[in-house]
């Protein structure tokens, strides 16, 4: 049998903490029960909110791909990268 390719993730470590950290400072807003004090617009704009985070982050990274003993190395990194690994 053949083995199984194993998938590329779709996101990477740092923007999966972006995320995260996008989503947790509007999660009552995204995740609440709509209420007279919670609308579906105020949602709409909590999630534009959290994909612009997301899109101003991956605007300042520079990535490389690069093949090393056949197998696929990413890199991701910008200059005021507060996610620094």
């Amino acid at each position: 049998m053949d083995a199984k390719k194993q998938r590329k993730a779709n996101f990477s470590d740092v923007e999966v903490k972006v995320l995260v950290d996008a989503v947790g400072t509007s999660y009552k807003i995204l995740y609440g029960k709509f209420s007279p004090c919670l609308t579906n617009n105020m949602r709409t704009m909590a999630w534009e909110s959290v994909t612009e985070k997301v899109d101003g982050y991956l605007s300042r990274c520079w990535c490389w791909i690069a093949v090393f003993d056949g197998h696929v190395v990413e890199a991701a990194a910008t200059f005021d990268d507060p996610y620094t690994f």
